[in-house]
């Protein structure tokens, strides 16, 4: 079963990885474009100031998403998990789910799973949970199929 966490774990580095070229590629074309444009034409041109502007809003994309590689990094494939905690793999009569980031829908051997941080609702609801036991989110009722 471990197997399975480490494909998750490596989808989830896969997605996040392209996700660091694109923003890299953007932020790359926008400090290229203020370059070219060169020097503001008047006092009232802020189109070089906006370009890199962008550029330090995709330099702090690419910060956040090496914390996110980093935090996969962490997580151990070989340990199983036995109870709701970060790096656990959860199966529950409503959805699949990795503890680590909020990545949202990944697809591993034809199974859904959502990738969720600690931070989200759901996860301070089930935190500490166990196979086995029942919990209630959102006016309904759930149980926890498995937990790795």
């Amino acid at each position: 079963m471990s197997n399975l966490k480490a494909k998750i774990l490596l989808e989830c580095k896969n997605i996040l990885t392209l996700s660091l070229e694109n923003i890299r590629t953007a932020m790359h074309d926008a400090q290229t474009t203020a370059n070219d444009y060169g020097m503001p034409k008047d006092r009232y041109d802020s189109f070089r100031t906006q370009m890199l502007s962008k550029r330090d809003m995709f330099a702090q994309q690419v910060q956040r998403t090496l914390d996110e590689i980093t935090l996969i990094e962490k997580i151990d494939p070989d340990l199983i998990c036995k109870t709701v905690v970060f790096g656990a793999v959860v199966k529950t009569t409503n959805q699949n789910m990795i503890i680590a980031t909020g990545l949202g829908k990944i697809i591993v051997d034809g199974e859904t799973f959502y990738s969720i941080s600690t931070a989200v609702p759901i996860y301070k609801t089930i935190q500490g949970l166990k196979k086995g036991d029942s919990y209630s989110f959102q006016g309904k009722n759930y149980k926890i199929i498995d937990v790795l």
